[in-house]
């Protein structure tokens, strides 16, 4: 028994075209024994082909299977197996195989291309190339002449082949067709192609309706771009910009309307119309949007006569024609002595021109309203803008009570001229202080109102930040509290022989004469109390520190009220602490009877120095006894 595997198509042993109806036909000899016919199946590798077989014929003599593959494709390439299976009748069955290679074309893209694009590249590739005579050339719709420059090839590689094609300066839109013209020794040529065009796109225009508008007219900016051509789908997103803020975007419109022009409309737009879903094919196209305006503002200067008023007039729009003037109540300000004047280039990126009148060792006799005025190039429009002179400064930082005793009352205040963007901040020792609070315009404050501390001790400053144009005016102060701080507490407990130190620290403005008294009697006089010498009040500290102490072992009672004094430079006023110290110790430790017969009575006592936190236990024999 044989199988005899043929094609429909004499060419198959150099490939199938995509597209083409291919018929496998499988013809074997039944073997005349049989009482049945055999079972035919197809698979393309290991994979069962389920559809396209026609098998009516298999009990024929000889047999006949066929494979219909409809319209192939380049996934029909592969090895194609017919089995004949007699295993129902007790024969050994019979394959056969046969190999198909579809060959075509891969789509070649068309390429979007910019305006005064340098150059674009066409790639065509072919699969299913099993010959080795190849051909590729490229042509366009408008000259059927081959093109030659620009033209590289791609080597033959496993199946495949292919070539790309570079044209520089691309200006029109054409379309290009890459063919392969394929042939091999005893088989008949043949051609596969794919074609691709060039289209070229741009922005034709954008304009405004109001290329020179005022405040309040309506401006309309249109940016038109290449239409697209007929039977092309490609999509355009065209976007406006001021700056890096997008206005608009759409797919469908390409206008910008503002209904009332503010001067924040002045400036550079930017259209960007992207063609297809590649960011890389967006073009781009600017225009100055002009929006004449000249603000309204304040200026001020340090009332203290130690800085400059400078005065800031910005003219939007296009350039001036001249420099800006000024006037005072209808009196030119002109240039010299105090007075210097001055006009900026007309700056591209913003589209404003800046002029400032700078008044040098500034008086509260130049404040006023000044008026500015300037001539636009285009049309000799006169504009003018006013701004108002006034002198601030910080008017004080002063404390109600520059020295109080603990929970005393004070209040610092910082009073100054305020404007709306003047920003008051506080320092104490040279760090940030928050806990101030505003009263009221040109007023901060901090106060305690029977709660002072020794921790509200310190150099407290007050700033005023008008901007870097006028200065930030800073004044300071020093604030005291007087308390006199007990270490380690005001009650202490001892036991053993151990030194005991006691110290007392006198806050507040400086202090000096330090004493100690134990039970009113002077420490000079008390044996194994001893006072150390006082660590002195500082600017720096503010307090004054003393030191007293307590040698256990020579004194027959160190237990007692110790009291620490101290006298306060300013008005002779002193202050005074005190410390219990408190000597722990077990009293005595008795029995009523230390002897007693069995059902005797006796009473044990501990007698001990109390404390809130003292723990009693005891034992027995060694062992707890509870």
């Amino acid at each position: 028994m044989n199988v005899n595997m043929t094609a429909s198509n004499p060419d198959t042993t150099y490939g199938v075209d995509t597209g083409e109806t291919l018929t496998l036909t499988c013809q074997f000899s039944n073997p005349s024994s049989l009482t049945s016919a055999g079972t035919v199946s197809w698979t393309k590798g290991t994979t069962a082909v389920s559809s396209g077989i026609d098998s009516t014929g298999v009990t024929l003599s000889p047999g006949i299977s066929k494979l219909t593959i409809a319209s192939t494709s380049s996934t029909d390439t592969g090895v194609y197996t017919c089995n004949v299976d007699y295993s129902s009748v007790s024969v050994t069955g019979v394959s056969g195989t046969y190999s198909v290679t579809v060959r075509g074309a891969t789509d070649m893209q068309d390429n979007v291309v910019l305006t005064g694009a340098a150059n674009t590249v066409f790639s065509c590739s072919f699969f299913g190339i099993l010959t080795t005579s190849n051909v590729i050339t490229w042509t366009k719709s408008s000259d059927s002449t081959p093109i030659t420059s620009g033209v590289t090839p791609v080597a033959l590689s496993g199946e495949t082949i292919g070539s790309t094609l570079t044209i520089t300066s691309p200006s029109t839109n054409d379309e290009y067709t890459c063919a392969l013209v394929a042939s091999e020794s005893g088989q008949q040529k043949f051609t596969l192609q794919d074609t691709a065009r060039i289209i070229m796109m741009q922005i034709t225009s954008f304009t405004s309706s109001e290329a020179t508008a005022a405040v309040g007219d309506a401006i309309t900016l249109t940016c038109e771009s290449s239409a697209v051509p007929q039977g092309i789908s490609l999509e355009k997103t065209t976007k406006i910009k001021l700056g890096s803020v997008e206005k608009m975007s759409s797919t469908t419109a390409n206008t910008y309307t503002i209904s009332s022009a503010l001067s924040t409309d002045n400036g550079v737009y930017t259209c960007e119309v992207q063609f297809g879903s590649d960011a890389a094919n967006t073009d781009t196209e600017t225009l100055n949007q002009y929006v004449r305006h000249v603000a309204n503002t304040n200026a001020f200067a340090l009332s203290d006569g130690s800085s400059s008023a400078v005065l800031t007039c910005v003219f939007y729009g296009d350039a001036l024609s001249s420099g800006v003037t000024w006037t005072l109540a209808s009196t030119a300000v002109t240039a010299g002595g105090r007075f210097s004047l001055n006009t900026d280039s007309h700056d591209t990126a913003t589209l404003t021109t800046t002029a400032t009148l700078t008044i040098s060792s500034y008086i509260t006799s130049d404040n006023g309203i000044y008026t500015c005025a300037g001539t636009y190039s285009t049309g000799g429009v006169t504009l003018s803008g006013e701004v108002t002179l006034s002198g601030v400064g910080l008017d004080s930082f002063s404390s109600t009570s520059p020295t109080v005793n603990k929970d005393g009352t004070f209040t610092l205040s910082c009073v100054y001229t305020h404007t709306d963007t003047a920003v008051v901040t506080w320092t104490k020792n040279g760090n940030a202080f928050t806990a101030m609070t505003k009263q009221s315009d040109g007023v901060y404050i901090f106060e305690r109102t029977n709660t002072a501390v020794k921790e509200d001790n310190g150099v407290y400053e007050c700033q005023v930040n008008y901007g870097t144009s006028v200065g930030s005016p800073k004044l300071s102060l020093t604030q005291y509290v007087r308390e006199v701080e007990l270490v380690p507490g005001a009650t202490v407990y001892h036991a053993g022989t151990a030194t005991l130190s006691l110290t007392c620290k006198f806050w507040g403005d400086e202090s000096t004469t330090a004493t100690w008294e134990k039970d009113d009697t002077a420490v000079g006089g008390v044996d194994g109390v001893t006072a150390g010498s006082p660590v002195s009040w500082t600017s720096t500290t503010m307090f004054m520190e003393t030191t007293v102490e307590i040698d256990p072992s020579t004194i027959e009672s160190f237990g007692g009220v110790y009291k620490c004094g101290a006298v306060y430079t300013e008005g002779t006023a002193s202050k005074t602490g005190s410390i219990t110290v408190v000597e722990l110790s077990i009293h005595s430790f008795t029995s009523t009877s230390p002897t007693v017969n069995k059902d005797g009575t006796f009473t044990l006592s501990c007698v001990y120095t109390h404390t809130d936190t003292a723990v009693v236990t005891w034992t027995k024999n060694g062992n707890a006894f509870t």
